[in-house]
């Protein structure tokens, strides 16, 4: 068993070296009937092979040919090892290998307003946009709450706002009003 896995393995790299092969050749030669069939086949024959690996518990690094026998370990592999990175901030560049990481980071975009009146909210809008904009983020999430948080909700949301960080050099726009509880505000490119 341990030969004919071993088997699977070889012909799985080849197939992903004549996968490569004829899209390198496509892309330089031009479009031709011939190599787009052999590269369908050679596909089809990698992820059959590639299922039939996975069916038996064999899960195998294509960028550096290890073998796991659990996709986590797999995928952890991937994470550390080739800096696959999903999740990626949305109010900045950062990029995560994971979600743990990634939600501990988001919260640091947040801005909690609850409880707070409109006048002083404000405030600590303008302060942490004023932060965001020289430390080159994109933007904030504001957490304004549900049931007490209409006021502030419908301020955050409105075309008065937007006109007031005009007023002091901030031109934003708002994202993300999907939630209840929360508004998301990043800068926008046009001075407009």
């Amino acid at each position: 068993m341990q030969k004919d896995i071993t088997i699977l393995i070889h012909r799985l790299f080849r197939y992903k070296e004549s996968i490569e092969f004829y899209a390198n050749y496509i892309k330089t030669k031009g479009y031709s009937d011939r190599m787009f069939n052999l590269s369908k086949k050679a596909k089809l024959s990698f992820q059959e092979t590639n299922n039939i690996l996975k069916s038996n518990y064999y899960f195998v690094c294509i960028d550096c040919k290890k073998v796991f026998r659990n996709k986590n370990k797999l995928l952890l592999h991937l994470r550390i090892s080739h800096l696959k990175q999903p999740f990626n901030c949305f109010y900045c560049d950062d990029k995560f290998p994971f979600e743990l990481d990634f939600k501990n980071h988001e919260k640091t975009h947040e801005l909690d307003l609850h409880e707070l009146y409109v006048k002083d909210a404000l405030i600590k809008v303008k302060v942490k946009l004023k932060e965001c904009q020289t430390n080159n983020k994109k933007g904030i999430k504001i957490i304004h709450g549900y049931h007490r948080g209409h006021a502030l909700r419908d301020y955050f949301r409105s075309q008065l706002f937007i006109k007031e960080m005009k007023k002091v050099g901030l031109y934003v726009r708002i994202v993300r009003t999907s939630l209840e509880g929360e508004t998301s505000i990043i800068f926008s490119t046009s001075t407009t």
